[in-house]
C-alpha cells in the first residue's frame, strides 16, 4: 500500500536522482582523490626506497673508501721504497681498529710483486707456504687478530682475487657466507685493484659484516605493512625479512622483489609495478638501484607495500564519501517525503475521505481542501461541484421516485376502483335480479297460499277420498326423482372416473417413454462397457506381450516387466469392473423391460376401466331416460287417478299440494329475500374496501 502512495513514488524518483547526482560527484571527486592519495602513496613510497637506496649507498659507499684507503696506503709505501712487510700489515690493522663497522682488511700481492722475497717467508708464520704476501686482518673473535687469505687463486671462491686481476676494476663480491674464527657470517667484500705502471700486482679490499645492515633493513616497516628489501646484482639476499632467505636466491622467496630487483638493475632505473606478493595478494613493487660501492656491480633496494595498505586511505575516503552520499539521499529522500506528505499526500487522503463519505450517500460531506488557495483548493472545488451534482442529482431521483411511487399508488387505485366497479356492476346486478325475483316470488307464494286456504276447507271432504291415490303416486313420484338424482350422481362419477382414467393413460404413456428411454441409455452404457472389455482384453494382451518380451530381456527388462505386470493387474480390475458393470445394466434392463411391461399391463387396464366407465356412462343414460319415462308415466297415471276420483278429488289434491307448495315457496322466497338484502351489504362493504385500496 506503502509503495502505491504518489508522496513515497515522488521521493523515490528523487532519491534515485540524488543517487544519480551524489554518485556521479562521488564518483568524480573520488576519482580525483584516489588519484591524488594514489600518487601521495607512491610519492611516500618512492621516498621510503630513496632514503632506504641512500642508507645503503652511504654504508656500502664507507666500505669501499676504506678499501680504496688500503689501496693508496699499500701503494704509496711501496712506493716510498719501504718494503718491511710489518708496514703494511700496521696500516691494514690500524684501519680495521679505526673502523668497527668493518669485519676485516686485507691485501694480496702478486709472487714477489711487494719486496721479491716470498722465498724467505714461504711457510713462515703469517704466510703459505708459497711465502707471497697475503694478510687477512680481521675481527672474527671479537679481537683483531691476522690470518692468511685462502683459496685466492681458485676460480668462484677466489674471486674476491680473481674478478679485480681479470676485470681490472673495483668489485663488488656477491653476498656469501664464509667461516670467520669459527662461525658462519654473511658478508660481501668490495676489493680495489693494484696497479703500477698500468701492471696488476695485488688487490685491496675490505669485508663487510651485511648482518648489521640485513638487521637494520629488517626492521623497516614502510606504512607499518611493508618490506625493504636489498638485492645483489646476481639475484642474492642481502638484507630479506626473512632470515633464512640470507645470501640465497630471492626467487625463492619472493618472485615479485626478484623480478623488480632485476628489472631495476637491467635498466639502471626506478621500477614500479603491482604483482602477487608473499601472502598471495596484490602488493606493489619499487625498487631502486644503486653503484655498490662505487663499482660497476649494481644492487638494487626494493620496497614492497601491499596495495590494500596503499589503498586503504583511499578506501577509508570512498566509503566515507558514500556514506555521505547515501545520508544526504536518505536525509533528501525523507524530507522530499515529509513535504510532499504534507503538500499534497495529505490533502489528497483528506479528499479521498470526501470522496469515500459521498460515495457513503453522504451528500453533505464537508471539503477543507476547497478552502486552499493552491492546486489543491482546485481539486478541492472540484469535488465540491461534484458533490452538489451529487446532491442534485440525487433529489432529482428522490421527487423522480416519490413521483413514480404516487403515479404507481394512482394507477393500482384506479384498477381497484374499475374491478370494484365491474364487480359490483355485474355481481350487484345479480343479487338484484335474485332478490326481486325473490320478491316477486313471495308475493306469488302469498297470492297462492291465500286460494289454496280459501279453496282447502271446499276440498277437504273430496281430498280424504283421493288420499291413498296421491299418497301413492306421490311416493312413486319421489322414488322417481330420488332414482333420477341417484342416475345422474352415478353418471357425473362416471364420467369423473373416466377422465381421471385417461390422465392415467397419459401418465402411463408419459412413464413407458420415459422407461424406455432408460432402456435405450442402459442400452448405450452397455455398448460403452462392452468397448471398455475389448480394451481391457487388448491391453491384457499387450501386457503378456510386454512380460514375454521383459523376460528376454533379463535383468535389463525388469524394470519394464514389473510395468507391464501392473498394467495387466489393472486391465484384469477393469476387466472384472466391466464386468460388474455389464451384469448392473443387464439387471436394469431386465428391470426396466419389467416395468415397460407392468406399465404397459396397467395401461392396458386403465383402458378397459376407461370402457367400462364409459359404458357405465352411457348406461346410466339410458336408465336416465327410463326414469324419465317411468316419472312421465306415473304423472299420466297421477292424471288418471284424478280422473278416475272426479274433478273434486283432483281439485283437493291440487288444493293441498298447493298450499304445501306455497307454504315451501313463501319460506324460500322469505329465505332469499333476506339472503339477497344480506350479500347486498356484503358487497357494498367489499366494494368500499377496494376502492379505499
Amino acid at each position: 500500500m506503502l509503495s502505491r502512495s504518489l508522496p513515497v513514488k515522488i521521493a523515490l524518483i528523487s532519491a534515485a536522482a540524488l543517487a544519480l547526482v551524489f554518485g556521479t560527484s562521488s564518483f568524480i571527486l573520488s576519482q580525483g582523490t584516489s588519484h591524488s592519495l594514489t600518487s601521495q602513496t607512491d610519492a611516500l613510497q618512492a621516498d621510503v626506497a630513496e632514503k632506504e637506496a641512500n642508507t645503503v649507498r652511504n654504508r656500502l659507499d664507507q666500505a669501499a673508501t676504506v678499501a680504496d684507503d688500503i689501496a693508496a696506503s699499500a701503494l704509496a709505501i711501496k712506493s716510498t721504497g719501504l718494503t718491511e712487510r710489518s708496514a703494511q700489515d700496521a696500516l691494514l690493522k690500524s684501519l680495521l681498529e679505526k673502523h668497527p663497522d668493518i669485519l676485516g682488511t686485507y691485501t694480496a700481492w702478486e709472487p714477489n710483486a711487494l719486496d721479491g722475497k716470498d722465498a724467505q717467508f714461504a711457510g713462515t708464520p703469517g704466510h703459505d707456504a708459497s711465502g707471497r704476501y697475503v694478510p687477512y686482518w680481521n675481527r672474527g673473535t671479537g679481537s683483531v687478530i691476522r690470518e692468511i687469505l685462502l683459496d685466492y687463486d681458485k676460480p668462484g671462491a677466489g674471486d674476491y682475487y680473481l674478478r679485480p686481476k681479470n676485470e681490472g676494476r673495483a668489485v663488488a663480491m656477491e653476498p656469501y657466507v664464509y667461516p670467520i674464527a669459527g662461525k658462519d657470517v654473511l658478508m660481501t667484500s668490495f676489493t680495489r685493484p693494484l696497479t703500477i705502471d698500468g701492471q696488476f700486482v695485488g688487490i685491496a679490499g675490505v669485508d663487510v659484516d651485511l648482518g648489521s645492515l640485513n638487521t637494520e633493513l629488517g626492521a623497516i616497516k614502510p606504512f607499518d605493512t611493508g618490506l625493504v628489501a636489498l638485492i645483489s646484482k646476481g639475484g642474492l639476499v642481502v638484507s630479506y625479512p626473512n632470515a633464512k632467505a640470507a645470501g640465497k636466491a630471492i626467487k625463492d622467496f619472493d618472485a615479485g622483489t626478484a623480478e623488480a630487483a632485476a628489472k631495476a638493475i637491467a635498466s639502471n632505473k626506478t621500477v614500479k609495478f603491482d604483482a602477487k606478493g608473499p601472502d598471495g595478494k596484490p602488493w606493489r613493487y619499487l625498487a631502486s638501484p644503486i653503484a655498490a660501492a662505487g663499482t660497476a656491480d649494481t644492487w638494487a633496494v626494493v620496497v614492497q607495500v601491499p596495495v590494500a595498505t596503499l589503498n586503504a586511505q583511499v578506501d577509508h575516503n570512498n566509503r566515507f564519501m558514500l556514506g555521505i552520499s547515501l545520508l544526504c539521499i536518505l536525509v533528501s529522500a525523507a524530507l522530499i517525503f515529509f513535504v510532499l506528505y504534507s503538500l499534497v499526500g495529505k490533502p489528497l487522503n483528506s479528499l479521498k475521505g470526501s470522496f469515500d463519505r459521498m460515495a457513503g450517500g453522504d451528500h453533505n460531506a464537508d471539503v477543507p481542501e476547497a478552502r486552499r488557495i493552491d492546486e489543491i483548493g482546485l481539486i478541492g472545488k472540484a469535488v465540491m461541484a461534484f458533490r452538489e451534482g451529487l446532491r442534485t442529482k440525487a433529489h432529482a431521483e428522490s421527487e423522480a421516485e416519490i413521483a413514480r411511487q404516487a403515479q404507481s399508488e394512482r394507477e393500482r387505485h384506479e384498477a381497484m376502483s374499475a374491478l370494484a366497479a365491474e364487480f359490483e356492476r355485474s355481481v350487484g346486478s345479480i343479487v338484484q335480479a335474485v332478490g326481486e325475483a325473490s320478491g316477486e316470488m313471495k308475493t306469488s307464494a302469498e297470492a297462492l297460499n291465500a286460494i289454496a286456504s280459501r279453496t282447502s276447507g271446499q276440498t277437504t271432504s273430496i281430498a280424504s277420498a283421493t288420499e291413498q291415490a296421491a299418497t301413492n303416486v306421490r311416493t312413486v313420484a319421489a322414488a322417481s326423482e330420488e332414482l333420477s338424482s341417484s342416475i345422474h350422481e352415478i353418471t357425473s362419477k362416471a364420467q369423473m372416473s373416466s377422465t381421471i382414467a385417461q390422465q392415467a393413460v397419459e401418465q402411463a404413456n408419459l412413464s413407458d417413454a420415459r422407461i424406455r428411454d432408460l432402456e435405450a441409455a442402459a442400452g448405450k452404457v452397455g455398448e460403452v462397457v462392452n468397448l471398455i472389455q475389448a480394451i481391457a482384453q487388448q491391453t491384457n494382451l499387450l501386457a503378456l506381450n510386454a512380460t514375454i518380451e521383459a523376460a528376454r530381456a533379463g535383468d535389463a527388462g525388469k524394470g519394464f516387466a514389473v510395468v507391464a505386470t501392473e498394467v495387466k493387474t489393472l486391465a484384469a480390475q477393469t476387466a472384472k469392473a466391466t464386468e460388474d458393470i455389464s451384469s448392473h445394466i443387464g439387471t436394469i434392463q431386465s428391470a426396466t423391460s419389467g416395468t415397460v411391461e407392468a406399465i404397459q399391463s396397467i395401461r392396458a387396464t386403465i383402458d378397459e376401466m376407461n370402457q367400462i366407465a364409459q359404458a357405465i356412462t352411457i348406461n346410466m343414460e339410458q336408465q336416465g331416460a327410463a326414469t324419465a319415462d317411468i316419472a312421465r308415466n306415473v304423472h299420466e297415471a297421477a292424471q288418471g287417478t284424478d280422473e278416475v276420483a272426479s274433478h273434486v278429488h283432483a281439485m283437493a289434491e291440487a288444493t293441498q299440494e298447493t298450499g304445501h307448495a306455497s307454504n315451501l315457496a313463501l319460506d324460500t322466497a322469505s329465505r332469499l329475500v333476506e339472503q339477497s338484502a344480506q350479500m347486498r351489504e356484503q358487497i357494498t362493504q367489499f366494494v368500499a374496501q377496494v376502492r379505499a385500496g
